[in-house]
């Protein structure tokens, strides 16, 4: 989440102010660089910490020496990804003492699977005709997964396909 986070008592932006990384695939390697601007009149001493997880690492090179306004300190977080499971941690951001968590998030790779709309078949009279709908089933998310439509209503309701595999950035047409 690229959000820009101003902090205007302390005269600085961070960007971002949290760091989100979803569809972590394990041996893979994340990266995301962070600034910390001063946009204050005044020089402040600003300085990154690293996250208590070893799975991270932090680079950075914190000045010796207060920054100037108008200048940042820049690091880059990185990411190994160890297993399929969510971590959640923080980089500390020292402002002349006052320290500020930037949050970390890590979402293991699984599927988001969407429908773009619900089923209404209205009101319909006993005229022998048959009545269908198309719907899509969509799976937003990076890994593939398998999906099964179960009725057990009181009204004789099929559905093409029952099963199928929804692939990842893919969809399904059902009627």
């Amino acid at each position: 989440a690229d959000i820009i986070m101003r902090f205007k008592d302390l005269g600085i932006v961070i960007e971002p102010h949290e760091i989100i990384l979803r569809h972590v695939v394990p041996n893979n390697v994340y990266r995301q660089t962070i600034h910390v601007k001063n946009v204050g009149s005044k020089s402040k001493r600003i300085k990154l910490f690293r996250p208590a997880s070893k799975d991270f690492a932090l680079t950075c090179q914190n000045p010796e020496h207060p920054v100037p306004p108008g200048l940042e300190v820049t690091g880059v977080l990185e990411y190994t990804a160890k297993s399929s499971q969510e971590i959640r941690d923080s980089i500390v951001v020292d402002i002349d003492g006052q320290e500020l968590p930037i949050a970390i998030s890590s979402f293991p790779a699984r599927p988001e699977i969407t429908v773009d709309e619900s089923i209404d078949f209205g009101i319909h009279v006993a005229d022998n005709k048959t009545v269908y709908k198309k719907i899509i089933v969509r799976n937003t998310g990076a890994v593939s997964v398998p999906y099964k439509i179960e009725y057990k209503g009181e009204h004789a309701i099929g559905f093409t396909p029952q099963t199928a595999v929804v692939e990842h950035d893919g969809f399904v047409e059902v009627e």
